[in-house]
């Protein structure tokens, strides 16, 4: 049994793939100096709504999964305001890395020299 699904899908396939011939066959002909039709406005327009069609999906669908996790910063500034999660995962200090003070003498301008701190 082949079934309605599978079906279904077989058929969004096979419109993808005439629809993507027929795209690049009349973009092949409008490219050609030789096609100088009465119908080429049309078929131009036709094109261009297929690529701006296409790019909206694209757009979708990386624009749909990030929604989530815009909601959820959202949420995060209206109930702590000052403090931001992604900012608390990103700039983690794990300790593992101790720094050193240093003493900038900017008493001289030419001869600006970082110190090392005098040891007590």
């Amino acid at each position: 049994q082949v079934g309605w699904s599978r079906a279904f899908i077989a058929g969004l396939i096979l419109k993808w793939g005439s629809s993507s011939i027929c795209i690049f066959l009349i973009e092949s002909m409008l490219i050609s100096d030789r096609c100088a039709l009465a119908i080429t406005l049309p078929l131009r327009l036709w094109v261009r709504a297929h690529r701006m069609a296409r790019d909206m999906v694209v757009s979708s669908v990386v624009a749909l999964p990030q929604l989530p996790l815009v909601w959820l910063n959202a949420l995060n500034d209206y109930i702590c305001p000052g403090c931001s999660a992604h900012h608390l995962l990103i700039y983690r200090d794990p300790g593992t890395v101790e720094r050193e003070e240093r003493v900038l003498d900017l008493e001289d301008p030419r001869r600006m020299r970082i110190a090392a701190p005098e040891a007590e």
